[in-house]
């Protein structure tokens, strides 16, 4: 005995094959869709947190405050798109310890991420500089940053 199907059971059988199939794939972009310079703090050789400091960019439009008086052992630093240099201020909240500038050039590069996510920038720092109150040194770690959660900077304290 043959078994046959109506037009509408195919498509129902259809519709159930697609919704299985489309449940092993990705639901959207579920990825960091930013590309944003990571920077972690470090002592010794170890990464260490430092306490009770704040960090705001420079020249940011609107409200640039990234952490406030907060205890971190990293921080991300936003690179603005419409321009190829941003500065960072580092103020460690502690009497007589000035605060630090950490100062970047960079170029932004566009880059297709997936149909899910579309496109993004990506940025290529050509060059940084800092002072040097409470850091001892910066070193760039990956000159590229994209939406990848790396660290880009390692920040060596005093």
């Amino acid at each position: 005995m043959k078994i046959k199907f109506s037009h509408l059971a195919f498509c129902a059988l259809a519709l159930v094959a697609v919704l299985a199939f489309s449940a092993c794939s990705s639901d959207g972009c579920t990825d960091n869709s930013s590309s944003l310079p990571l920077a972690q703090f470090f002592k010794e050789g170890k990464n260490v947190s430092v306490a009770n400091i704040s960090v705001r960019g420079i020249g940011a439009p609107g409200d640039s405050i990234l952490v406030n008086k907060q205890t971190v052992n990293e921080v991300y630093f936003p690179l603005r798109p419409s321009t190829d240099f941003c500065q960072f201020e580092l103020n460690y909240n502690v009497d007589g310890v000035p605060t630090d500038t950490i100062s970047i050039r960079y170029s932004s590069k566009p880059a297709f991420a997936s149909v899910d996510c579309g496109a993004m920038l990506n940025f290529e720092i050509s060059k940084f500089d800092y002072t040097r109150h409470a850091i001892d040194s910066v070193a760039l770690v990956r000159p590229v940053v994209t939406n990848e959660n790396a660290v880009t900077f390692r920040i060596f304290m005093r």
